[in-house]
């Protein structure tokens, strides 16, 4: 049996830059740290309200659909411009300019990324742009066009033991929308989000269409969230799509309690309907200290998306596939030691169902889902942040967890670390100069489900050094991989 492997040492990357801004407003200072942001950091809390606090990886919670909803909030005209250069041949340009005026708003954004890395998955040419125009009607109510275009040329993995290929891929997402308020409350999004995929390999390409509406309503007692799509994967099939959440606002009862309560209904054409119920239940006595327990019932339909569109180690899976179901129990704690020492731990078990992994499973050199029927995960999470002063701080934080297949086809869970590490400090000297330090640990993972061979683990660390000559005015230097080190996962898979 061939198996790809891959052991290389991913060099140093440096990239060096500067950003600039006509004016600095929230929406523009948004995007800056978005775009210098170091690799998240899996901080469970760090000064949030309770509704923040829970982890972002372990529970994505149940956000609104809607997005940009008050956009036209902006203070002023903004413009924005960063370059950087980096090793391997790598260039970044990126703009975005809004305004607004008495009667509209626009914003307008292009990015062109080149990368021509050492590996397949460093080889890569990115165009992305967007376009959003704002027609405010009165303080509540708006009309928004939205446009999105996205083009990417990337080198494909090749076959087996191959380090690189001449294959490329081709990929191209456009996406349109038109968002408004038919009554106050209320907000609705028709949309269309098409995607072709081409590849020079002996195969079909691919083409997706989704044809959606998203609808969210938000009152003094509930917000509830409505999405219905179709999906036609061309040659494969096409299916309805119906996902609605309900959440009631917080009801508070004896002292420091608060109980949250809502569900979510998924409708996936072929497998039927399920119904997600949570609950949440928050004692907070003071400002010191947060005990939160969580119940949750999730589902996650797998569809043709943009993670098939934007990574080049994947590859569609043309079967229908189940949707992930997964049931969530934990328990979790946020305690200020001192004024500037805070301590959180979470205790968390999920039993999984129909679990969706990556697998080659023609050995290509390109990843598709495949499903577990069964697995259940257990695990503890501690994380401490302490700042020493207004200008330094730093964290810690160790996630362990322990899961086991069910399926009685696969042995182990692939791609599952069993330990993350985390560590890392910020700095800020004489208010311009700034420093911060990252550094991930990533314990052993099973690389097939049913062979012991594990991939190893590694710790990666990440640096970004900045300048602000003026408040319009920064330089930066990000640094990735610090001390050069080896791994061999990327992204969740090889």
């Amino acid at each position: 049996m061939y198996k790809r492997r891959i052991r290389t040492c991913i060099s140093v990357s440096i990239v060096l830059g500067f950003i600039f801004l006509t004016q600095k407003n929230a929406a523009a200072q948004e995007l800056v740290d978005s775009l210098l942001e170091l690799p998240q950091v899996n901080i469970i809390a760090c000064r949030h309200n309770e509704e923040n606090i829970l982890d972002k990886q372990l529970y994505p919670g149940h956000t609104d659909f809607i997005d940009d909803v008050g956009f036209s909030q902006l203070s002023a005209n903004t413009g924005f411009l960063s370059a950087a250069f980096g090793r391997f041949n790598s260039e970044s340009f990126q703009l975005m300019q809004s305004a607004k005026t008495k009667n509209f708003y626009h914003s307008f954004w292009f990015e062109n990324i080149d990368s021509r890395g050492e590996r397949c998955n460093g080889q890569f040419r990115v165009y992305d742009s967007g376009f959003r125009l704002g027609l405010p009607f009165d303080n509540q109510n708006e009309l928004v066009l939205k446009m999105d275009y996205f083009d990417k040329i990337m080198g494909l993995p090749g076959r087996v033991n191959l380090p690189t290929s001449q294959d490329n891929r081709r990929t191209i997402h456009f996406k349109s929308a038109i968002q408004f308020n038919p009554k106050q409350g209320v907000s609705v999004e028709p949309y269309y989000d098409g995607a072709s995929v081409n590849d020079a390999l002996e195969r079909p390409d691919y083409r997706s269409s989704i044809i959606g509406m998203k609808v969210a309503i938000k009152n003094d007692l509930f917000s509830a969230d409505i999405h219905h799509y179709k999906t036609q994967l061309k040659n494969c099939y096409g299916q309805n799509n119906l996902d609605a959440g309900l959440r009631f606002v917080e009801m508070n009862f004896l002292r420091g309690y608060k109980l949250v309560l809502g569900s979510d209904l998924f409708y996936q054409q072929y497998f039927g309907e399920r119904i997600s119920p949570f609950a949440e239940l928050i004692l907070k006595k003071d400002q010191n200290c947060l005990h939160k327990f969580t119940l949750t019932r999730e589902f996650e339909p797998l569809n043709f998306s943009q993670n098939y569109l934007e990574e080049n180690y994947l590859e569609v899976n043309p079967d229908i596939l189940r949707l992930e179901r997964k049931f969530c129990v934990s328990y979790q704690i946020d305690k200020y030691i001192a004024s500037r020492w805070l301590v959180n731990i979470l205790f968390y078990a999920h039993q999984h169902k129909d679990m969706s992994f990556l697998a080659d499973h023609d050995f290509n050199g390109l990843y598709a889902p495949r499903t577990l029927k069964k697995a259940n995960s257990c695990g503890v999470k501690l994380a401490f942040e302490y700042s020493w002063n207004d200008d330094f701080s730093q964290f810690f934080s160790l996630d362990l967890n322990k899961i086991r297949s069910k399926d009685p086809d696969y042995e182990f869970v692939p791609f599952k670390p069993k330990q993350h590490f985390s560590s890392g400090f910020k700095c800020r000297i004489a208010e311009k100069f700034n420093i911060d330090i990252v550094g991930d640990y990533f314990g052993r993972r099973f690389y097939q489900g049913n062979l012991k061979e594990t991939l190893g683990c590694y710790l990666l660390w990440k640096a970004k050094f900045s300048y602000d000559f003026k408040d319009n005015l920064q330089t930066f230097v990000l640094i990735d991989n610090l001390f050069n080190d080896y791994y061999e996962v990327v992204k969740g898979y090889p």
